[in-house]
């Protein structure tokens, strides 16, 4: 879970008893919602970005973004997207996830860059 809360011991007890919602998961928003039927919850409205770290892809954008943005490293991982960018067009298209039969020993020779074509 990605993100700020403040809230009352109470939160646990009703996520142990609302039904599992999107992915049969336990949603933490369901879980302030029946909250709000039993005492005040307040919030803070911010402005600027917001990113939904719930899917993979939002997890993958909230992360660039963040990694531009720091204040620490922020000019060297930008420099880094823009010199590097070209390679995305060496990138072979995504392939499905290989399910446990059908993954090969690896050698300790063998170079994981060599097989996604990234090797220098």
């Amino acid at each position: 879970m990605v993100g700020r809360y403040i809230l009352t011991s109470r939160i646990f007890d009703l996520l142990q008893t609302i039904p599992r919602g999107a992915g049969n998961e336990i949603q933490l928003t369901d879980g302030i919602a029946a909250l709000l039927n039993e005492e005040q919850v307040l919030a803070y409205e911010f402005s600027g970005r917001r990113h939904d770290c719930g899917s993979k892809f939002g997890y993958l954008v909230a992360t660039v973004e963040y990694g531009a943005r720091h204040p620490e490293l922020g000019e060297q991982f930008q420099a880094y997207l823009r010199t590097n960018s070209y390679r995305l067009n060496d990138i072979a298209p995504a392939k499905p996830a290989l399910s446990a039969t059908s993954v090969t020993a690896a050698t300790i020779e063998d170079d994981p860059l060599d097989r996604l074509g990234l090797s220098s």
